[in-house]
């Protein structure tokens, strides 16, 4: 042993004390310091001042003689080793004492150098195992908290993405029909960004329950983020000055928009209140080519990265913060959920990328991201601009089985030009498409119905109108093989909730989109 051993002794007997100072001096390559106590409450006050990493413990303390005084030690230091010390008659007591917390026994008329040290390697190992196993054990129970939070977010969010579509839509449709400066204007708006935090929310638990499906494309991050300007303004108080720096220059990445949107999301939400008095908030981003060193430290490999960095003029955080800041529950808010920020860093790492913070007390707090830049040159110029919401003539078979989607989404539809057939489910839907007799071009179709899920109509359709398109759309994904389910054939698929925008965008891609392989299997479930 090279480190030093700091040890705390209790041992009333001033003889025994002193036999047992002599062994530890003899012991070689061995560095132990040694504080003396004679009795159970100057140790617990010693404990109390921390800085203990063993403690030789004598049964037959004035004040507490037996295995109370184990007890009570475990009580204000759990943490640190116990070697209890005991005349050769009370063998059978410094057993219970083990029994009770003690990691070993060492019986004073054998104290030599050699016993000691032995007891004393052995203490302190068994405490390292201990340690260990609880750490195990702190892992397991974490992992059956998220396991039940999944099990927890398939049941409820298929239903709440449903109200929170018809509630966002129609309010969407509502605020297309007023003028800007009408007074109901504002109200609409306020319901729209309540209704948006509360789908802000949904995303953050599916997708930190890795139920969150996901479609990789090339993506300008600037085009992202300055999508989302008057979002993130609507997001902070108006105390707190936003500054956006979005230099060119920054490389394309591939992955999924929502994510990237997401991982914004979380960290303006987190920096606004962190800045309970208003403050300075900058989201900025540039292009970092990472060496060896740089890129080990933040576990990544050298290259170009995107970077997206949000900074703050806020509360900051102190050590212990830094090092709890991205675990599941923590938060440092009175109403926080917790798992804003180790959304962020589950999200960062599905991207393939490293997360950097720096942050002390009353000084702000600093998150870069590192992002791997997509480095297919055939494609770096490839991101699709921004145009116009597109509409058509086509005739879409719409299903969905809650009634004001079914409505809202028929008006959205028809309101971009095209031909709508809607059912309640896929029965109805089938019926429908076995009566009409002008092409369909389109089945738009929840996944998750009664009698019959949207796939298995999707296949059945498909094999009777082989021109047929599929879209599904969906409320959650019940983990990898609904997810498999959804995408078989390679058909398309949209989040719930989305806006009319994101429905004409994506119906009209899947109109336009080659024909699609022939429908088979979506595998094994």
């Amino acid at each position: 042993m090279e480190r030093l051993i700091r040890t705390l002794l209790v041992e009333h007997s001033a003889a025994d004390a002193r036999l047992l100072f002599e062994a530890l001096r003899s012991a070689r390559h061995v560095h132990i310091d040694i504080r003396h106590v004679t009795d159970l409450e100057s140790a617990l006050r010693e404990l109390r001042k921390g800085g203990v990493d063993l403690v030789l413990l004598d049964l037959t303390l004035p004040d507490e003689p037996g295995v109370r005084s184990v007890e009570r030690t475990r009580t204000i230091e759990p943490s640190v080793p116990i070697v209890v010390l005991s005349a050769a008659a009370e063998e059978s007591i410094a057993i219970r004492a083990v029994e009770a917390g003690a990691q070993d026994y060492l019986l004073k008329g054998e104290a030599n150098a050699e016993s000691v040290l032995r007891s004393i390697r052995y203490a302190l190992g068994r405490a390292r195992a201990e340690e260990a196993v609880r750490e195990i054990e702190s892992q397991a129970e974490q992992a059956r908290k998220m396991e039940t939070l999944g099990r927890l977010t398939t049941g409820i969010a298929h239903d709440v993405n449903n109200m929170l579509s018809a509630i966002l839509g129609f309010t969407e449709l509502a605020a297309q029909q007023i003028k800007p400066s009408h007074p109901a204007r504002e109200y609409l708006d306020q319901v729209s960004v309540a209704g948006n935090r509360v789908a802000h929310l949904m995303r953050q638990i599916l997708s930190f329950s890795r139920k969150q499906p996901v479609t990789p494309q090339v993506l300008n991050v600037n085009r992202v983020i300055s999508d989302m300007h008057r979002m993130l303004r609507r997001l902070v108080r108006e105390d707190i000055e936003l500054i956006f720096s979005l230099p060119p220059g920054v490389p394309p990445i591939m992955a999924d928009r929502g994510r990237v949107e997401q991982l914004l999301l979380n960290l303006v939400v987190n920096a606004g209140e962190a800045m309970p008095e208003g403050g300075r908030l900058a989201v900025e981003t540039f292009h970092a080519n990472l060496d060896e060193d740089k890129a080990n430290r933040l576990r990544l490999t050298p290259g170009h990265y995107a970077v997206l960095q949000v900074r703050d003029s806020g509360v900051g955080m102190d050590s212990s913060e830094r090092r709890r800041a991205f675990q599941p529950f923590f938060t440092t808010k009175p109403r926080g959920t917790g798992l804003g920020l180790s959304t962020v860093r589950e999200v960062v790492r599905q991207l393939g990328g490293g997360i950097d913070l720096v942050s002390a007390p009353q000084q702000g707090a600093c998150f870069t991201i590192y992002l791997p830049a997509f480095q297919d040159e055939e494609r770096r110029d490839a991101v699709p601009a921004e145009a116009p919401p597109p509409g058509g003539t086509e005739t879409v078979l719409l299903v969905e089985d809650e009634p004001d989607l079914r409505r809202l989404l028929r008006t959205m539809l028809g309101l971009l030009g095209y031909r709508v057939l809607d059912a309640a489910n896929g029965t109805e839907a089938y019926q429908i498409s076995q009566r009409y007799t002008g092409p369909i071009h389109l089945l738009l179709t929840d996944v998750v119905m009664p009698f019959m899920r949207g796939t298995e109509l999707a296949r059945v359709l498909m094999s009777e109108r082989p021109a047929l398109k599929v879209l599904f759309i969906s409320g959650y994904a019940e983990g990898p093989a609904v997810e498999r389910e959804v995408r078989f054939a390679g058909q398309a698929f949209l989040q719930k909730p989305f806006s009319t925008d994101e429905l004409a965008r994506k119906v009209r891609m899947t109109l336009d989109a080659a024909p699609a392989p022939s429908v088979g299997s979506p595998g094994p479930q």
